[in-house]
């Protein structure tokens, strides 16, 4: 979906998920999977402006990097989750959802709850990983890696 008028593409993708919980990924097993019948609606940036990064932090590489993803530093980021956000609850408003959907959960301050859009870069810190992060592939000297997927410049990848 477009998170305002007169945008050329769509910049917003929501996803029903078929559980709800309090976190994008259980902790273990059913752990931290709410003890109702209830499922999530989420909105995702398809085009995010903020920029994450990934740093080796030791020449052991069995020591994993260190990952700083900046979900949502981006302003534009922000104003387009909440402008998801606002779309989501208007369906869910609609005569054709009133009456599936129950009420919205805020569950210990790590979801939104019911018209709640302040603060929603420390509630809305979860992705659906996928849509981005992407590497240049290739033989030119600006590529990361190349046809057969060995990261340039990485001695043990060669």
């Amino acid at each position: 979906m477009r998170s305002a008028p007169g945008l050329p593409l769509p910049n917003l993708r929501i996803q029903v998920g078929l559980l709800s919980a309090e976190s994008r990924v259980p902790a273990k097993g059913t752990t931290g999977i709410d003890p109702y019948s209830a499922f999530h609606i989420g909105v995702y940036g398809i085009y995010p402006r903020s920029r994450g990064s990934v740093h080796i932090t030791s020449g052991d590489i069995t020591q994993a990097p260190r990952v700083m993803p900046n979900y949502l530093e981006d302003e534009g980021d922000r104003r387009d989750i909440v402008a998801g956000l606002q779309l989501i609850r208007k369906l869910a408003g609609t005569a054709a959802m009133r009456g599936v959907l129950g009420r919205e959960n805020p569950s210990r301050g790590r979801r939104p709850g019911a018209g709640r859009t302040a603060g929603i870069r420390e509630i809305h810190r979860a992705t659906c990983w996928h849509p981005t992060g992407t590497c240049r592939m290739g033989e030119d000297a600006n590529s990361v890696v190349d046809s057969q997927c060995r990261v340039r410049g990485c001695a043990i990848c060669a």
